[in-house]
């Protein structure tokens, strides 16, 4: 009989698929599309549910050659809501000195939650931050896609 119960109560688990992703940063904005830098933001620490996935995301310089910045590729199950945690440095360009500053502001804010299904239809994603608006205090704001 309790034999039965293990075997009728392990059936009924869930399976998880687990998934590869990476961080993606494209926060680089300039004035109003001139080209004119504004601001750039650094991701120096990403976490999902309290777990470090990433740190040290040089802040993209809007130059082509460095307008995107990556991480390494981590593992994420399905099935699990991850809160996502940032700590970040924000630089805002100095137009009257021609450079940007060698020190920004730096904070840890919460950015949102994010989860994958067990039956996505890819199996690696990025998580591609870019700098929010106003509105958002130009923190970075992300969303997922899948990669090839």
């Amino acid at each position: 009989m309790l034999l039965a119960t293990l075997v009728s109560l392990t059936s009924c688990e869930e399976e998880t698929s687990t998934y590869q992703v990476r961080i993606v940063s494209e926060c680089y904005q300039d004035v109003l599309g001139t080209g004119l830098p504004f601001l750039k933001v650094s991701l120096d620490e990403v976490k999902l549910n309290g777990e470090v996935v990433a740190t040290d995301i040089a802040a993209p310089n809007g130059d082509g050659a460095n307008y995107r910045t990556t991480s390494e590729y981590f593992d994420v199950e399905s099935g699990i809501d991850y809160e996502v945690e940032v700590t970040c440095t924000t630089y805002f360009y100095d137009a009257e000195n021609m450079e940007w500053p060698a020190t920004g502001t730096t904070e840890t804010y919460t950015a949102g939650t994010e989860s994958w299904s067990n039956d996505e239809s890819h199996d690696t994603f990025a998580m591609k931050f870019t700098c929010g608006g106003l509105l958002q205090a130009f923190r970075p704001v992300f969303e997922t896609f899948y990669e090839n």
